[in-house]
């Protein structure tokens, strides 16, 4: 069997079982597959570990529950592919094309997303904590119940307020201040007592100092953008 490149040229070859097999076995010898053409492959649970897959194209490919931790895909094209569940942590996006990407449960903890296009993205209970998100494109983007804790937001449907003893991340619905996550409901519901349980008598110092501008800003920033 054979990998090939977008260009037609041949990348790897070797006697396999499945294009799952090959390309694990390409990657455990160190092969650069920059620029692989594995559209709608079956790669389900295939382990990609430390992958080079610059400007890949795996438009349309099933990696349920696939190990790409560390993975280089700068530029790569996944449109359409299917990620759930998927090990992303550290996982070099910049640049790629997720258009409609299934990332239902992925974890793409400390994952480089910036310039990355998630436009229809699917995203319900991914890991984005301690992703970077600068400039990434999450129009249409589901984000339910996504966990965004040391995220860098878009400025846009992830925002950041970094300028604070606790690092805060928040969607419409969600806001992590430091390492807790809980609804916008749940935090403006918080009495004095669930909050010192969670941080403490200084964690409470804060949030009474903090509280009300923290909201004002929040839904501030919400209200700007649909002026826009």
């Amino acid at each position: 069997m054979k990998i090939i490149g977008r260009s037609g040229a041949t990348i790897y070859e070797a006697e396999a079982r499945s294009i799952k097999e090959l390309v694990e076995s390409a990657v455990k010898g160190w092969v650069n597959l920059k620029c692989a053409d594995l559209r709608d492959a079956n790669l389900a649970y295939v382990n990609l570990d430390g992958a080079n897959l610059i400007g890949a194209d795996l438009r349309g490919a099933d990696l349920i529950d696939a190990n790409l931790i560390d993975a280089n895909l700068i530029d790569a094209n996944l449109r359409g592919a299917n990620l759930a569940y998927a090990n992303l942590e550290g996982v070099n996006f910049r640049g790629a094309d997720l258009r409609g990407a299934d990332l239902v449960g992925a974890n793409l903890w400390e994952a480089n997303l910036e310039d990355t296009n998630l436009d229809g993205a699917d995203l319900r209970g991914a890991t984005l904590s301690h992703a970077n998100l600068k400039n990434t494109n999450l129009n249409r983007a589901n984000l339910k119940n996504v966990k965004i804790t040391f995220a860098v937001g878009n400025s846009k449907e992830i925002k950041s307020i970094l300028n604070t003893i606790y690092p805060i991340t928040y969607t419409k619905d969600q806001l992590a201040i430091g390492c807790e996550q809980y609804s916008m409901r749940e935090w403006k519901n918080f009495s004095d007592r669930e909050i010192l349980k969670l941080d403490g008598k200084e964690g409470l110092k804060w949030w009474k100092e903090w509280r009300d501008f923290l909201f004002l800003a929040i839904d501030k920033s919400f209200e700007y953008e649909d002026t826009i």
